[in-house]
């Protein structure tokens, strides 16, 4: 019978899930088709520069809507809170037997999905521009051939991996410290900012603890190639990351999103 009822509150809380992640995607459809088509039009006008401007010059220029897309997230990050909570509505919804995490995962999920997406888009676009450039490089082309096989794609996936995890924990950051803000009376912009400041301060205190408390992890080594009139060598563990300190902070990120959810609950509570 107890297994029964953990099967059905796990689908309950599933169907509740879905239910607030397809609201909460919704909310952002506007924002997410606005940059999507800006992101597009941007590279597929990149993509027709190729071989009109110097060499490289429309790949560098790519890399724009990349560095841009993590501020915008921030602006998604703390208006997927913003608009329930200034119309009101976010205690209606709050109210529903649903815990806090629940809530708190249906929008970090939305504007990751949102995140990733125009990633996806730009990387995609600065792919292809890179693809058309290329051949402009008869250098380049070289150096790549010499490189053991997948040996890019690693690089690249791991330079993929670290730019979404970033832009995660960006999001994690702001979205707590929003939350945070709106359960004071007054002042809430500067209880925001002192917010991220203490978030700063635990994700460093974390990472240094995290050095003692996961040094029996292996640390993450990373490969790199050097370019001789010999041709291309590679240098085995050109860097060594200590493990422990990313650890710790993977589990800051963790508690960012139990206060939020803690923070959730609060406001309820509160109201």
């Amino acid at each position: 019978m107890s297994a029964r009822s953990a099967q059905g509150n796990a689908v309950a809380l599933g169907r509740a899930f879905r239910r607030l992640y397809r609201k909460d995607l919704e909310s952002l459809k506007f924002t997410l088709a606005l940059f999507s088509v800006l992101i597009a039009a941007w590279d597929g006008y990149l993509l027709t520069r190729v071989r009109a401007w110097e060499p490289g010059l429309p790949l560098g220029l790519s890399f724009i809507p990349l560095a841009f897309i993590p501020f915008w997230i921030i602006w998604d990050a703390i208006q997927s809170y913003r608009s329930e909570w200034h119309s009101g509505t976010i205690y209606f919804v709050l109210s529903a037997p649903v815990p806090g995490w629940i809530h708190a995962l249906s929008k970090l999920a939305a504007v990751a999905t949102s995140f990733t997406a125009q990633s996806a888009l730009a990387l995609g676009g600065t792919w292809s521009i890179a693809a058309a450039t290329l051949p402009r490089f008869a250098d380049v082309d070289a150096w790549l051939s010499q490189l053991p096989s997948g040996y890019t794609t690693q690089v690249l996936l791991g330079i993929v991996a670290v730019y979404w995890i970033l832009g995660v924990g960006t999001i994690l950051h702001f979205q707590a410290a929003y939350v945070a803000s709106q359960l004071a009376n007054r002042l809430q912009l500067l209880v925001l900012l002192a917010a991220l400041a203490v978030e700063q301060w635990v994700v460093w205190r974390m990472g240094g603890l995290g050095h003692y408390l996961f040094a029996w992890v292996p640390d993450f080594r990373f490969t790199a190639f050097n370019v001789t009139p010999q041709g291309v060598q590679m240098l085995k563990d050109f860097l060594v990351v200590d493990s422990g300190p990313v650890l710790g902070c993977a589990v800051a990120e963790i508690l960012f999103f139990v206060a939020t959810a803690w923070l959730l609950q609060r406001a309820v509570e509160v109201s």
